[in-house]
């Protein structure tokens, strides 16, 4: 079920290029924006949906920007509330990766 956008907050999340920081906050309530830095690059994600699903917030978007690290761009469907938190990165409708953090700060 589609549902509107969440307070700001922050994770520290663990994968393959090692530990980063994520940074949510919100634009309105149907859109906001994940600040993240890996490997020493900085980008800036819209997150275009909010779903609620069983329970758990889930959030989408483009990993605008990394190209630059990864070779490609992704869909990402960030888990903030789960425990542990965790993000997953899909390319062509296929699990590329999932990395993982403590709960939200």
């Amino acid at each position: 079920m589609r549902i509107r956008s969440p307070p700001a907050f922050k994770l520290k999340l663990t994968g393959p290029d090692g530990r980063y920081d994520l940074a949510y906050a919100p634009l309105d309530q149907w859109a906001g924006t994940i600040k993240v830095r890996i490997k020493g690059v900085t980008m800036s994600w819209y997150v275009v949906r909010y779903d609620d699903e069983d329970g758990q917030l889930s959030m989408s978007g483009m990993t605008v920007g990394s190209d630059e690290i990864w070779g490609d761009q992704f869909w990402f469907q960030l888990w903030p509330r789960s425990a542990p938190a965790r993000i997953d990165y899909f390319g062509d409708r296929v699990l590329w990766r999932s990395d993982y953090g403590p709960v939200a700060l």
